[in-house]
Formats: C-alpha cells, sequence, structure tokens
C-alpha cells in the first residue's frame, strides 16, 4: 500500500512538472513592431505600432532607444503614457498596449537610431518581449540627399553581402566598414596588405573577398542589433591620400528577442 502511494506521488510530480513549463512557454510574447525603417528629416514627424501578441496579461510598454547603453523614450500603462526627459512633449501614444500607436514628433538628427519596444509581462516570471525594431535616420533638411536605395533586409541568422567598390585603378587602396547611428564604431579596416582589423562584435562573423578596389564584405550569423546604416570609405593611399568612394547601406534584421527588462 506504501509503495503504491509512493509511485502515484511521483507520477503526479512528474505530470506536474511536464504541465507548469508548458503553460508559462504559452504565456511567452512576440511583439511585431512596423515599420522596420523610417528615413525623414528633420523636424518630421513618424508612427510606430507595437502589436504584442500574448495570452499573459501586459503591465506596461516600453519604448527603447538601442545603443551602447539603451535609453528609455516613454512609457505607456493603463495609467497613460509617461516620457522620458529626451522626448518630453515630443511624444505621443493611442491605442491600448497590446496595439500601440506611439508618434514621435519635432524629430532631431540627434534622435537617429534603432527603436524598439519592450512589453513588461504581469508575473515576476514572466520574461519581457523585445520588438523587432525600427531604424529610424532623420536627416538634415537643408541638405539635398542621394537617393534612397531600399534597405538589405534580413533574419535573424542570415548572411548579407556589402559591396565596397570604387572605379581607381590603384593597388594601394584601403577599405573601412562602419556603423553610422545604432552603434557607432569601425566594423572592419582592411588594409592593401596585411591582416584586417575586425571589431569585436563582428568577430567569427564577417569574412571579405575580392580585389582592393571592389570588396565584397559579408557579414553573417546577423543578430537584431546589427541593424544600422553601414558606411563603406575607400581610401587610396598613393601617390597621393584620397577618398575615392564613399557609399551607405541601410541593414535591416528582423527577428524576435526574449530578454530582462
Amino acid at each position: 500500500m506504501v509503495r503504491t502511494s509512493i509511485v502515484s506521488f511521483l507520477c503526479l510530480s512528474f505530470l506536474l512538472l511536464l504541465c507548469f513549463p508548458v503553460q508559462n512557454e504559452a504565456k511567452k510574447t512576440i511583439i511585431e513592431q512596423s515599420p522596420p525603417f523610417i528615413r525623414v528629416p528633420e523636424g518630421a514627424s513618424i508612427k510606430m505600432t507595437c502589436l504584442l501578441k500574448t495570452e499573459a496579461k501586459e503591465e506596461g510598454v516600453y519604448l527603447m532607444r538601442g545603443r551602447a547603453a539603451d535609453e528609455k523614450v516613454t512609457y505607456v500603462s493603463k495609467d497613460g503614457n509617461r516620457p522620458f526627459p529626451n522626448f518630453n512633449g515630443r511624444i505621443e501614444a493611442s491605442g491600448p498596449a497590446k496595439n500601440l500607436t506611439i508618434t514621435l514628433q519635432q524629430l532631431r538628427q540627434s534622435d537617429s537610431g534603432l527603436y524598439y519596444c519592450l512589453g513588461v509581462m504581469h508575473g515576476a516570471d514572466l520574461p519581457a518581449a523585445k520588438g523587432t525594431g525600427t531604424l529610424v535616420i532623420v536627416t538634415d533638411q537643408n541638405k539635398i540627399t542621394e537617393k534612397l536605395e531600399a534597405p538589405i533586409s534580413g533574419q535573424e541568422g542570415d548572411s548579407i553581402n556589402i559591396m565596397c567598390a570604387t572605379e581607381t585603378k590603384g593597388k594601394d587602396v584601403e577599405v573601412y566598414l562602419m556603423r553610422q547611428y545604432v552603434d557607432p564604431k569601425t566594423v572592419i579596416h582592411i588594409p592593401n596588405n596585411g591582416a584586417a582589423a575586425i571589431s569585436s562584435a563582428f568577430t567569427n562573423r564577417i569574412e571579405y573577398s575580392g580585389p582592393p578596389n571592389n570588396r565584397t564584405i559579408t557579414l553573417q550569423g546577423l543578430q537584431p542589433n546589427d541593424t544600422d546604416v553601414y558606411v563603406c570609405v575607400s581610401a587610396v593611399l598613393t601617390p597621393s591620400p584620397y577618398i575615392a568612394k564613399e557609399t551607405s547601406t541601410i541593414v535591416v534584421v528582423t527577428g524576435t528577442v526574449l530578454s530582462p527588462l
């Protein structure tokens, strides 16, 4: 009798262990964010939407700007919209938290960056859910900008190619690929001779091929935070140094990431 009770208890415990993770899994949240990319002149307004797909009860939604240290833009809950200082008086929110439209107004060039929604769920055991992100580029309205090429889009884990070509026939050409807005830094420096210098963020995720004046740079294992504008600079060193060509490539990586606040 005692043995039967122990067996029954163990079976019940096993079933409970199986059931609870399934319930937690069902409460995970996915945030669909749109559009993936916006480019506007200074002074303009933009709208972003954040659609929460979840069975859990949400407490609120942060709009964040991704940088080396993420910056809070606003927090929207049932109690209303609470902007943070940089956007105070320049932001509006409408709709319920599960289907939110956020409007940024009177944009400045310094507002450029990757914005993403972060849903905070009710329950300490439920992680916050991160949206796919919107890359916002604010340009100087007094400057004539070159034709905007369609962004290169990729899913998380994909690879993409960025072309760095110049018409020079010289062989003494160095190539720099740099990030411009979200995480400004040099991604790779390819000298004419010798090994390339690669940013630690792209270690084992970058390759290049082709002659110095026609490089193809491949970014691999893409991550959502790789979204940015990448600037390719070709520098001719002899007989006298000059910049041969500078081109910009918009890279938008989509993917859903679950992370704590």
